[in-house]
């Protein structure tokens, strides 16, 4: 899993526009 990836989850996850499911993202 690339940097990136993990990175932009955080940054969703930090924004609260996806709190509660980080991983609903596509690939």
């Amino acid at each position: 899993m690339p940097l990136l990836d993990i990175r932009n989850l955080t940054i969703e996850f930090k924004t609260g526009d996806e709190w509660g499911k980080p991983v609903d993202r596509p690939r």
